[in-house]
């Protein structure tokens, strides 16, 4: 009976920020996987698109009837719109999800046909710990036809973002330091999950998700001494370094405290510069929009620019961004806080005792710096009743070594004759880093082709439909 391993890494979008660290995650997966020795086949796979990748799953299972495990690896973008999980695939648009992605659902039906006896899902994308089925007590994924055993980790919950990093994803990393942190006998799937537990218990920004259905007893490899060569080859570069180190016998220059502090704020923009930056880069986007061809014979544009954060939308995924991200100013207030629903009238009626308390998370941002403009939002409101309209906005973070910059696209229906509703639809977000002096018009050029193929996509949906 045969196991597959099949492993996805996406680091190159058509429409998403490109994630480097992915393709440094794959290698360090395949190596392990490979080291484990457990799989006859293994499918390696960079760069798919969505056709791709569901085409090799079918070619890889199909000419099998029995399988003993199939094992998934996926590391990227991931997509959750409420009602299901997606893996983001090389050309993966948020309007058409199913076409350019892969759901969670599809990939268990893809596997489910061949029944192996006990299945691996590992998933380090954002939101990947979406739960598909809702029972009063808990979430397990939906499996029609069994696996055996099942076991799936995601690096995060539905609704939480995966911290990217350099050169390895903050998940595979821990990932790969739990697989390697023992040195004998078999390694479990519950000892990995515990390993990990421990690793995020404080982190409230990033918390894994598990799934284990009867697979106390399955491992990811037999025998831990099969990961020795690469244990000595993550140790290795240490011993170079301390040999290194030995070898040299010329004597830096030493900074004195103040020296090494001046040499410091010798990196940072003054306030105007920063400034400069910020406006030239939402005015940079709105005259690109107002100029558009396609907005301008379909659209009204109309474009409005503020000193705070006024989308309600974008707050919770300004913070959680903020959140994690090293910055040792406060130019920007940021932070979230669990906080316990009260509930007066069943308090007063039942004992506090015996109510199962209930909890929300609350979200606080606000700019503390001064600046003229920090967000930009352009409405586009259609010329035609049948369409609807799209609001883009971009908001700026200022912090001392970076400029962070937030996008966010919504789509809003006709709510009365002339009005459009407030709370509309969202499309897409996305967050970039950059420096000071970085040239933005790669990232001013990605968020208006997401834009026009949005806006594309949906004239054509509508057009097409009128003429049916």
């Amino acid at each position: 009976m045969t196991s597959i391993s099949i492993l996805v890494g996406n680091s190159e979008y058509e429409n998403f920020q490109n994630l480097p660290c992915c393709i440094e995650d794959l290698k360090t997966m395949e190596r392990l996987v490979r080291a484990a020795d457990k799989h006859s086949s293994i499918v390696v796979l960079q760069n798919q698109n969505a056709t791709e990748l569901k085409n090799v799953i079918r070619e890889t299972i199909g000419d099998h009837t029995e399988i003993r495990e199939f094992f998934f690896y996926f590391t990227g973008h991931g997509h959750n719109n409420g009602s299901d999980f997606y893996f983001c695939l090389s050309d993966f648009k948020e309007s058409k999800p199913n076409e350019t992605g892969l759901s969670h659902s599809e990939l268990q039906e893809l596997v489910r046909a061949t029944t192996p006896n006990f299945a691996v899902f590992i998933i380090d994308a954002c939101f990947s710990g979406t739960p598909l089925i809702k029972s009063e007590n808990s979430y397990l994924p939906e499996i029609k036809k069994p696996f055996s055993d099942f076991v799936q980790i995601a690096s995060s919950l539905s609704d939480q973002e995966s911290q990217a990093g350099d050169p390895l994803s903050h998940f595979t990393e821990n990932l790969s330091e739990a697989l390697l942190s023992k040195e004998s006998g078999p390694i479990y799937y519950l000892d990995i999950i515990s390993n990990l537990k421990d690793k995020y218990l404080n982190s409230s920004s990033q918390t894994p998700h598990f799934v284990l259905q009867g697979a106390s007893r399955e491992y990811f490899v037999d025998d831990a001494k099969r990961f020795d060569a690469i244990r000595a080859q993550v140790d290795q570069p240490k011993d170079d370094e301390e040999r290194a180190d030995q070898s040299v016998t010329t004597t830096p220059i030493e900074l004195s405290p103040a020296e090494l502090l001046a040499a410091s704020d010798a990196q940072y923009p003054d306030k105007p510069t920063a400034s400069s930056y910020i406006l030239e880069v939402l005015n940079a986007l709105t005259d690109d929009f107002l100029n558009e061809p396609l907005c301008t014979e379909y659209y009204e544009t109309k474009s409005d620019s503020c000193a705070f954060y006024d989308n309600r939308q974008m707050k919770p995924f300004i913070v959680r961004v903020l959140e994690r991200e090293p910055r040792i100013d406060r130019f920007v207030f940021a932070k979230s806080e669990r906080v316990e629903v009260k509930d007066f009238y069943n308090d007063f009626i039942y004992s506090s005792l015996f109510r199962r308390k209930e909890y929300t998370t609350e979200y606080y941002l606000k700019l503390n710096a001064d600046f003229e403009k920090i967000q930009t939002k352009i409405t586009f409101t259609p010329r035609f009743k049948s369409l609807n309209q799209f609001v883009l906005t971009v908001s700026c973070a200022p912090s001392l070594s970076k400029c962070y910059l937030f996008e966010h696209l919504s789509r809003h229906s006709l709510e009365d004759w002339e009005s459009y509703g407030s709370e509309g639809a969202e499309i897409n977000r996305r967050w970039y880093k950059l420096d000071w002096n970085e040239n933005h018009s790669g990232i001013q050029n990605k968020i208006r082709k997401y834009l026009q193929n949005t806006l594309e996509h949906h004239i054509d949906r509508i057009v097409s439909s009128l003429h049916e």
